[in-house]
């Protein structure tokens, strides 16, 4: 989604839904199901990838999704869905 598009639906949903602008797209969110799904929300960056091993920037650090056979099914501007066998996942916090 382009800057000004997101602005202008912050300030919609802020006015209309009454919904705070700091909770809108604030922070992180993975989602994982199962033991062969992550669905990462907010992410900012893909830094690299294979089918063994995944980096993506967030908001807050960078997520490490280590496994087999891994592979993107979708990635969206505000959402990256991560396929495959998932072994680990690696938290790096920024400091």
């Amino acid at each position: 989604m382009k800057p000004t598009v997101r602005k202008w639906a912050q300030r919609m949903a802020e006015e209309w839904l009454e919904v705070p602008s700091t909770t809108l797209g604030a922070s992180s969110r993975m989602v994982i199901s199962s033991m062969n799904r992550a669905v990462i929300e907010n992410f900012h960056e893909l830094l690299t990838f294979s089918s063994e091993q995944m980096r993506i920037r967030v908001k807050d650090g960078i997520i490490t999704i280590s496994g087999h056979g891994l592979f993107i099914r979708s990635v969206v501007p505000e959402e990256l869905v991560v396929e495959g066998a998932i072994i680990q996942i690696h938290f790096s916090v920024n400091s």
